[in-house]
């Protein structure tokens, strides 16, 4: 009974608890064995509510990335390799890691628990596990100063807890600030502060800059504008940090697509875990470029153990048709993950040609399985006028063969691209391109 729970969607969960609790009741009545029902009812009505991570104090997050998935801001829980800490989160995923008041004096407290209406900042140890982090973030509470960095020594100075800026010395990493009034923080410093540098005691100190920023609590500083002078009682500085979002809805372990007969696929594919997970749509195109939802397939919901999913999909178009698996969320976020391609009509080629990304930046690669022997092709790219814009030659072997095209960077529109030899001619297949530079 606890799998059957397991796999049921959030709504129907629900309605199984109702159901559960009213059975239960009436086996109360009829067997008045108190203690073994309520022991019983504990076991099975605890899947019901074993969801994914939500950041409660009961099932806190365990990646700092964990974070992205918050649409409502507040506080959260987190527990990070053993260290656990709370503290406020907005809905962009920024994680508060310091506030600091107009008016306030002395160093910030530090701890394991912050909110955003108390002074404080979180403490060493736990600065040392936000090592995950790929943004910082300063704001004002006024308005006037809103801005964020990427480079990796202000980010270790964080989880150090050390000043993100200690004056002269710092010029050149504080050139990487962007945002509102980040003036204020890339104008040079022209001296340097030598002592009191924990973060606790100094955020960020544009030393001897009459317009620059400063943080300092053990100097009871806070100056968006140093010219300026203090920011208005009962606004507040914070320090954020950001991760990228590193946890996966689904573990993916395979996906296959093969012919079971003329027109007739067989799709399997398998999870290793799956959380959160509503469930999958199998997607079909003829040319790669434009899909259709064919199929879809109730997911486990949450899961730590392996899943066998399978499905069978007649289809009516001829030739080499293309494949991808697709991954909905229970709050509708989703992941497409790799395409595969059949041919299971009775005029099939030899061999099957593959473009990702697609669509794609400029840089995209070619994915071909050889079924003859060695040999030697070229690769053809026309434009939709017809013109061939790329040829190459390569040399092919006997199986699977990947060929990055990395000289598309400034093309846009559609494009095909064919794969021939003196012995075979490849599936063409359509790629859309809009030339910035990457994939």
């Amino acid at each position: 009974m606890k799998n059957t729970i397991e796999s049921l969607s959030k709504k129907d969960r629900l309605s199984s608890y109702k159901l559960i609790t009213y059975f239960f009741k009436v086996q109360f009545l009829k067997f008045n064995e108190k203690v073994k029902i309520v022991s019983v009812l504990f076991i099975i009505l605890m899947p019901l509510f074993s969801y994914s991570q939500d950041g409660s104090s009961s099932n806190p997050y365990t990646s700092l990335g964990m974070a992205r998935h918050v649409t409502t801001a507040g506080n959260y829980y987190f527990n990070l390799s053993g260290t656990t800490f709370s503290t406020y989160v907005n809905n962009s995923g920024w994680v508060q890691v310091a506030i600091d008041f107009a008016n306030s004096t002395g160093n910030l407290p530090a701890g394991t628990s912050l909110t955003n209406t108390t002074r404080g900042i979180l403490n060493s140890t736990v600065l040392s596990k936000l090592t995950s982090s790929t943004e910082v973030r300063i704001s004002s509470s006024t308005g006037n100063l809103d801005v964020i960095t990427n480079n990796s020594t202000i980010i270790s100075r964080v989880t150090s807890n050390t000043a993100l800026s200690r004056g002269s010395v710092d010029n050149g990493i504080n050139d990487f600030w962007t945002g509102t009034n980040s003036i204020y923080l890339t104008g040079n410093a022209t001296c340097s502060s030598s002592s009191n540098n924990s973060l606790h005691q100094r955020v960020f100190h544009s030393a001897c800059n009459a317009r620059g920023f400063h943080w300092i609590p053990i100097g009871d500083l806070r100056r968006e504008d140093h010219s300026a002078g203090e920011i208005p009682a009962g606004n507040y500085f914070q320090l954020w940090v950001r991760a990228e979002e590193t946890t996966l809805p689904i573990s993916l372990m395979s996906f296959t697509v093969k012919c079971k007969a003329e027109n007739l696929v067989a799709i399997n594919w398998s999870t290793a875990s799956e959380i959160n997970n509503q469930h999958f749509e199998i997607q079909q195109s003829s040319d790669g470029v434009e899909w259709k939802t064919v199929k879809t397939v109730p997911a486990a919901g949450n899961s730590s153990t392996a899943i066998n999913y399978s499905v069978d999909y007649t289809n009516t178009l001829s030739g080499i048709n293309y494949y991808r698996l697709k991954q909905v969320d229970f709050d509708g976020r989703s992941k497409l993950f790799s395409i595969v391609a059949a041919n299971c009509t009775s005029n099939k080629n030899l061999s099957v040609l593959i473009a990702y990304p697609n669509p794609s930046k400029g840089i995209f690669y070619l994915h071909f399985d050889n079924n003859l022997v060695k040999q030697d092709a070229e690769i053809i790219i026309h434009d939709s006028k017809g013109i061939t814009v790329y040829s190459k030659r390569v040399s092919l072997q006997k199986g699977k063969n990947t060929f990055p095209i990395e000289d598309m960077v400034d093309a846009t529109g559609i494009h095909y691209v064919t794969i021939k030899s003196n012995a075979f001619i490849s599936n063409t297949v359509k790629v859309s391109l809009n030339g910035q530079g990457g994939n």
